[in-house]
């Protein structure tokens, strides 16, 4: 019987959209490197088909069509020992765990491909160290930071003097949150 193998192309999108791990959420490996020749690259993964190639298979789908079957939608991206395993326990490995792996991976590879948005943050306090033997005077000393979406950390005043003779108002407070 004839198997409806993946094209080429197809094999390409499956591994890439993995960018090229296996999507087993316990392996999670690395299935390509480099190849001692430069112009090769050595491939330990396989684009392997969630509802089996032709009848007999695991997890076989007779209502799938042809192009149902060689499609992306029904490949996942597997290191050739998970692709082993889960073809030999199809009962343990059913085509619904397969298919909850495959949207599991795509969102891991996106996690750590797209940039996360962040807020801009409030400046943070600044420190002050005095270290005198008199401090005389009066006035504010200020060391908060400046206000943004997300408050900024609070700053610190350390103030060491044998003769402390400063009547003034110490600030040492975070930006604040303008949301």
């Amino acid at each position: 019987m004839r198997r409806d193998e993946f094209p080429q192309t197809v094999v390409r999108i499956i591994g890439e959209r993995a960018a090229y791990y296996c999507s087993n959420p316990n392996c999670r490996n690395l299935t390509i490197s480099a190849h001692s020749q430069t112009n090769k690259s050595l491939s330990k993964g396989v684009a392997a088909h969630i509802f089996a190639a032709s009848p007999g298979g695991p997890r076989y789908n007779p209502n799938q069509s042809t192009g149902e079957r060689k499609s992306p939608d029904n490949g996942i991206w597997l290191c050739h020992n998970c692709s082993d395993v889960v073809d030999k326990d199809e009962l343990l490995y059913t085509g619904e765990l397969l298919l909850e792996w495959k949207k599991t991976h795509v969102e891991f590879i996106n996690n750590l491909l797209m940039p996360k948005k962040t807020l801009p943050k409030g400046g943070d306090g600044g420190h002050i160290f005095l270290f005198t033997d008199t401090i005389i005077g009066s006035g504010t000393i200020d060391v908060s930071g400046g206000d943004g979406p997300l408050g900024g950390n609070a700053g610190t005043i350390n103030i060491q003097s044998r003769v402390n003779k400063y009547n003034g108002k110490l600030i040492a407070e975070g930006g604040k949150s303008t949301m």
